[in-house]
């Protein structure tokens, strides 16, 4: 599991996981759908290359599967 750190002298959070390179194929992967494959989320997850691809998967197949429902006030 992902644990925090936190200090109590200055409530700054750090993460136990590093923030590693995301593998270029799935760097291409998240281009190719549209997406920034450099930001935390994917550097952390990137850990685990296998759960980032799956992470990938289920979050744009999310995006690009949703449909906008209008609202009238």
């Amino acid at each position: 599991s992902l644990r925090r750190i936190m200090s109590n002298e200055d409530n700054n959070c750090q993460a136990q996981l590093p923030l590693k390179d995301v593998p270029i194929e799935l760097q291409q992967k998240v281009v190719d759908l549209g997406g920034k494959p450099d930001i935390n989320l994917y550097k952390v997850l990137a850990n685990n290359p296998t759960l980032l691809s799956s992470w990938i998967d289920f979050a744009y197949s999310l995006r690009s599967n949703c449909t906008h429902i209008k609202t009238t006030s």
